[in-house]
């Protein structure tokens, strides 16, 4: 059995399941979090990485690795909006309501944000607000109340099914931005 080097020396298969349980668990992992995290080296965390996407169990890309995305697990935003519509509508107007004047806030993807998006639009009081967004669709929800808001998209690699942009870059951007509130 082959043995990690290390201060956590662990089964190097072991090590992989648990790092395969990490990467599911997350939209992306870095290497040097999993370096931490395990107590072995960036090169053995490439390595565990590599035979797992050679295994075909996550998707590996630059500075780390994201979930293999199986599609009859996620379903379609557009499917997803139209489900508990008026319970999203009160949380949005709820949410909407704790934003003040001047605030920068992040907005993640899914349908009940994007019904915070667009309580926001409608509050006219609201101005200067800065709002960090990975969400394509609340972006594009927010551009009417351009220049009242100053929207600013993540970037990242793109998530059809959510029309979001996930990690590397995104959670590079957000680990940055100091946000009065976070949806």
């Amino acid at each position: 059995m082959e043995v990690s080097k290390g201060d956590g020396d662990i089964p190097v298969q072991m090590r992989r399941e648990h790092i395969l349980a990490f990467v599911q668990s997350r939209d992306f992992v870095r290497v040097s979090d999993l370096s931490a995290r395990f107590h072995v080296s960036e090169v053995t965390v490439r390595g565990d990485l590599d035979a797992l996407a050679e295994l075909g169990q996550i998707r590996r890309i630059r500075g780390g690795a994201m979930p293999k995305l199986l599609p009859h697990l996620e379903r379609p935003f557009e499917e997803v909006e139209t489900s508990r519509t008026a319970e999203k509508s009160i949380i949005g107007r709820l949410a909407a309501s704790l934003i003040a004047q001047g605030e920068t806030i992040i907005l993640d993807v899914g349908t009940t944000t994007t019904a915070v998006a667009r309580s926001l639009i409608i509050r006219d009081d609201l101005r200067d607000i800065v709002v960090f967004t990975n969400s394509l669709n609340i972006a594009l929800e927010l551009e009417v109340a351009i220049p009242r808001f100053t929207v600013v998209v993540t970037g990242g690699t793109l998530r059809p099914m959510q029309h979001s942009l996930v990690d590397p870059i995104g959670g590079l951007l957000f680990e940055r931005i100091n946000a009065h509130t976070v949806f």
